[in-house]
């Protein structure tokens, strides 16, 4: 794994996003309208080959893919990599448009600096950053490493996609159909546990912060991304998400800030932010993903209503929440608790209860009062213990099967 080595080989510090990016794969993946994306990709194998808390009936090591967020890219979550490398093969990727993939769709690396404004004037529109592009990004990146199940963890935007992706499989058409076995265009990866981080998982109860809101109006929105977003406003917006008790370190902000410059991707933020409004016209579809994975994991245990899947892909669901986001905070944790406390969710109310209870628990809320829109990079020590614990007790037992990179539908 391409982390900078230490005494403890177990917790390394994580590479800056300048070294983030230049250990990555460039993958060129194709969207359904036969478009060609290069996508920056990590995966780490599992550093230990077996480990005495995997199942014997687990023939590989399970695999965690990370969804990342608005407007960064998949660096967020490098702190949190070392706590899980030795029991887990890990996914990363930078979104279309985010990080170190591409911000042109096709264009070769490094064109869009080169040719400029030139590169600027070929830039897609709204759809072409859509969610349901980068849904699709995600099912070619599994197929390309022939991954047959997984687990995710998600943040902001990236909880957004695993909504999609959860719509997807609930859909009735779907279903049909693998059921009626017509000739599919791609494997259809298993979902398994789900971890999210804050995020609008609740389109009407989502709050933009002033920037968000102005890069959203025509005409303005990209007048303030070519010519207004510097690395100073992009530091006061960006500490105005973090709560004052944990607030973003320098290095972290100037992290994040060249993930949003690298490529000119800084220029397509009032495309890229276009998922809000996508929010807003598909709640319905995207909240019901979300249900969806509620209901299954209830179900698995038979104390839910509906909605159980009869295949024996049930999971568990953990939502880690900062309180003190402004934008996804505790308005939203109200609202889980509203929607899944009657059905079985159990709320976490002290710091490292999801560790011991995600034993028991198969939906659990942990709202955290005093962290922001990042708890993971509030709190790194805290979300590497809820993850661990998350992951690593009672998820894998009995489900066999191939659940690893590799084997027959390998493409590495």
């Amino acid at each position: 794994m391409p982390f900078k080595s230490t005494g403890d080989p177990t917790q390394p510090p994580p590479l800056t996003a300048e070294e983030w990016f230049a250990s990555a794969t460039r993958i060129p993946l194709v969207l359904p309208d036969g478009r060609v994306i290069h996508i920056s990709t990590h995966l780490f194998p599992c550093s230990v080959s077996s480990s005495a808390s995997t199942p014997a009936s687990t023939p590989f090591p399970p695999i965690i893919t990370f969804l990342h967020g608005f407007p960064t890219c998949s660096h967020d979550f490098a702190a949190l990599l070392p706590a899980l490398a030795p029991h887990a093969t890990l996914l990363l990727w930078d979104m279309w448009g985010y990080g170190d993939s591409d911000k042109v769709a096709g264009m070769e690396a490094g064109k869009e600096e080169e040719e400029g404004e030139d590169a600027m004037e070929k830039q897609p529109q709204m759809k072409d950053f859509s969610v349901f592009y980068q849904a699709d990004l995600q099912e070619a990146l599994w197929r390309h490493f022939g991954i047959a199940e997984t687990h995710v963890v998600s943040h902001d935007l990236g909880d957004t996609v695993l909504q999609e992706l959860a719509a997807r499989r609930k859909s009735a058409e779907h279903q049909k159909e693998k059921k009626e076995g017509e000739k599919k265009k791609a494997i259809q990866t298993v979902i398994r546990d789900v971890f999210l981080f804050n995020g609008g998982v609740f389109p009407q109860l989502h709050r933009p912060v002033l920037i968000q809101t102005l890069l959203l109006i025509p005409f303005l929105g990209p007048f303030i991304s070519r010519y207004l977003l510097t690395e100073w406003s992009f530091d006061k917006g960006i500490r105005g998400v973090f709560s004052s008790a944990h607030p973003p370190s320098p290095a972290l902000v100037r992290d994040m800030w060249t993930s949003v410059g690298r490529r000119a991707g800084y220029r397509n933020y009032s495309a890229l932010i276009k998922y809000i409004l996508e929010r807003r016209e598909n709640r319905e579809r995207w909240e019901g993903g979300l249900d969806w994975l509620v209901d299954r994991a209830i179900a698995a245990t038979g104390g839910g209503r509906g909605g159980g899947r009869e295949d024996g892909e049930g999971g568990k669901v953990c939502f880690w929440w900062g309180a003190l986001d402004p934008v996804s905070g505790a308005h939203v944790a109200v609202e889980l608790k509203r929607r899944f406390e009657s059905k079985g969710m159990v709320v976490m109310e002290e710091e490292g209860e999801e560790v011991e209870g995600s034993m028991a628990a198969r939906v659990m809320l942990s709202e955290r009062r005093d962290l922001g829109h990042w708890p993971y990079l509030e709190d790194g020590e805290g979300a590497r213990r809820a993850l661990v614990g998350f992951f690593g007790v009672g998820s894998r037992e009995g489900r066999g099967g191939e659940g690893g990179v590799g084997g027959e539908r390998s493409r590495m």
